[in-house]
Parts: C-alpha cells; structure tokens; sequence
C-alpha cells in the first residue's frame, strides 16, 4: 500500500522533474494533426471568440479551450493581426 506524503516538497520535486522531462522530449515534437487542430482552434477563438466556435466540429470542453483563447490573443498580439 502506498503511504500518503505529508510533505509539500515532494509535490514540487515531482512537478519539477515532469517540467524538465517535458522540456528534454520537446525537440522530439507532436504530433501534428493535433498540433495543427490546436493551432486552428485558437485562432478561431481569437478571432471569433467563443459564441460560435461549436458551429464547426470540436470535441473539447470548455475548459481547455479558454487556455486555447488566451494562447491565440497572444498569438495575435505578438503577429500584429487584430482580432477585434
């Protein structure tokens, strides 16, 4: 049985080293439908926000796809488009 960890420490050990394995496998990419899929969907929000974005076919939450919305204003702000 495993014991229960009391220690805050050992959260922030175990997030650290899943960041820094995320980060040595990133050169290695996705792969790129979901990429592209991902890509598209920001920028569908960024430019159309969220009313209409279930009028196309997307089978994620909400939830993600706010992360996604902020990701595409970004986007948008660092390329100049204007998506107002």
């Amino acid at each position: 049985m495993i014991k229960p960890v009391g220690s805050l420490s050992y959260i922030w050990l175990l997030l650290g080293s899943a960041f820094i394995l995320r980060v040595l496998l990133a050169p290695f990419g996705t792969l790129l439908l979901d990429h592209n899929t991902f890509v598209a969907w920001s920028t569908n929000l960024a430019q159309n926000g969220f009313a209409h974005f279930y009028d196309s076919w997307s089978d994620y939450l909400p939830g993600y796809l706010y992360i996604l919305y902020l990701l595409g204003k970004i986007n948008a702000g660092l390329s100049g488009v204007d998506t107002t």
